[in-house]
């Protein structure tokens, strides 16, 4: 399960800096790269300082998966091709950041303890 979240969270970043729907008119392209790089950017630092204090699984997957809603919610406020405006500098550090959040992911995974220590799911027999 852990490696689906990872999966859709590395699909989303990229797939947000090629679509999106434009709500921000009146500003050029450059300034709009300039403002999605940001918030970009600030999205996943806080989210890789959130999830550096999860407490267990279900907080990591919980965060992972809001962090996912929230970078596909900010590919749609921006317009589509915006990938095109950034430096290559600027895509280097959104991966370098997408890369740490899942390297912090992996690692809170591996050292935070399940909420419950056995399985939750009960068969009926």
């Amino acid at each position: 399960m852990k490696n689906n979240i990872i999966i859709v969270i590395i699909w989303t970043l990229f797939s947000l800096l090629v679509s999106g729907c434009s709500r921000n008119e009146g500003k050029n392209l450059s300034e709009k790269s300039d403002m999605f790089y940001q918030q970009s950017l600030d999205l996943g630092r806080k989210y890789t300082d959130s999830l550096k204090v999860a407490k267990d699984t279900a907080s990591v997957n919980g965060l992972l998966e809001r962090y996912a809603e929230r970078m596909e919610q900010l590919s749609y406020d921006f317009p589509a091709d915006l990938d095109l405006e950034l430096s290559e500098w600027q895509n280097e550090q959104l991966i370098k950041v997408s890369a740490n959040l899942v390297r912090v992911a992996n690692a809170r995974f591996k050292k935070v303890k399940d909420s419950q220590s056995t399985d939750s799911i009960n068969t009926l027999d």
